[in-house]
């Protein structure tokens, strides 16, 4: 937690209004009372187990990683099982795919867009615990150009 409240030079009352939030707006997906039109734009949720306590999640921009095998390996994180297609898009001349990854332990989910060593997009929401752990695994192995912390954009 330390180092994502010094990162994003935020104190503690901020850092635990984010998980409120981000477990209050996850909650009310698996309670099937959040909006039937935004619940879409969460979909990635259904790789979660619901009975968690807390949640937490990030984003980031043009991300690169050392090693995507092995950055799916620390997530727990079969990459080749636990993986689905979810969107393609054409933009451009360029296809643009939208998967999303879960763990074994259904803690965390992340997606992401063409995924390999360059992901244009990196989205991840999870067990809070597991996501304090995550951004230190995610910033030591990856470059990005933006990153949002207590939210998640959409491609």
């Amino acid at each position: 937690m330390e180092l994502i409240i010094n990162f994003f030079k935020m104190d503690e009352n901020d850092f635990i209004e984010y998980e409120n939030n981000t477990t209050d707006l996850i909650k009310s997906y698996f309670n099937n009372t959040m909006d039937i039109r935004l619940k879409k734009c969460y979909d990635y949720l259904e790789f979660l187990d619901s009975n968690h306590n807390k949640y937490l999640q990030f984003g980031a921009d043009k991300c690169e990683v050392d090693d995507f095998i092995e950055f799916c390996k620390e997530l727990n994180i079969d990459y080749e099982e636990n993986i689905k297609l979810i969107k393609k898009n054409k933009k451009e001349n360029n296809d643009i795919y939208k998967y999303h990854f879960f763990s074994r332990d259904k803690k965390i989910t992340f997606s992401c867009s063409n995924y390999d060593n360059y992901m244009h997009y990196f989205g991840i929401t999870g067990e809070s615990s597991e996501i304090i752990k995550i951004f230190e695994i995610f910033n030591r192995r990856c470059k990005y150009t933006e990153i949002c912390f207590g939210g998640r954009d959409y491609i």
